[in-house]
């Protein structure tokens, strides 16, 4: 908390708020890394018998515990909202609506956007329009942590451009083979009326996998 309050400053000015942020936590590991190879130095040796419990396979349980969205459903969000956004694209106003994103900035020590503002950072606004915004993530684990807090996002997007916002997030392989449709013509971008159960559905499948995965220790907001 002493590095923090220290540093609180530093983090509201910086350019770069999540950087200044994981660099305050590296001192903090530090620091409680050396607390306790001090602590470790000068506590006494005690000779413990061999465990003979068998080690668990933590790859294989994480492997278990593994989360992910229905594919279907995912796969005609993400059809829809990419087709509202590229169907009304025009450059000169997506490099506007793009400035803007900088905004992002002041919400990252916003608790109640933290979260959103920090994973939007992660990615890249590719395109946009009026009320449809589309960001790039390298990894799908990127993706679908983005996917989980949708809604979370939209509300702080709607908070910087004062209008509800729709949104989706692809990663490279998408957006690489969505650029060549739209630069080549090979599809023609049609706006499509969203049907408001699909997100919601895709939420709730997402839902209902967590729990499957780790039981009723996990409670939503």
């Amino acid at each position: 908390l002493d590095i923090l309050n220290k540093n609180m400053n530093d983090m509201k000015m910086s350019s770069n708020p999540r950087l200044n942020m994981e660099l305050n936590f590296v001192n903090i590991v530090n620091l409680s890394n050396d607390i306790i190879i001090k602590q470790e130095i000068e506590k006494p040796k005690v000779i413990k018998k061999e465990d003979k419990k068998p080690k668990e396979n933590i790859e294989t349980k994480t492997e278990k515990n593994t989360v992910s969205f229905n594919d279907e459903i995912l796969r005609k969000l993400i059809d829809i909202r990419v087709n509202n956004t590229l169907c009304n694209f025009d450059k000169k106003l997506f490099l506007t609506i793009k400035k803007e994103i900088d905004k992002v900035n002041e919400y990252i020590l916003v608790p109640e956007f933290s979260k959103a503002a920090s994973i939007l950072l992660n990615g890249e606004l590719k395109a946009a329009n009026e009320s449809n915004f589309i960001f790039n993530y390298k990894y799908e684990n990127e993706r679908n942590e983005y996917l989980e807090n949708i809604k979370d996002i939209e509300s702080l997007l709607e908070k910087i451009y004062t209008k509800p916002i729709k949104t989706i997030a692809v990663i490279d392989d998408e957006w690489n083979q969505i650029k060549k449709d739209f630069n080549s013509h090979n599809k023609k971008f049609e706006f499509i009326n969203e049907d408001e159960s699909i997100i919601a559905s895709l939420i709730k499948t997402n839902e209902n996998e967590i729990e499957s995965a780790f039981g009723s220790i996990v409670k939503y907001n």
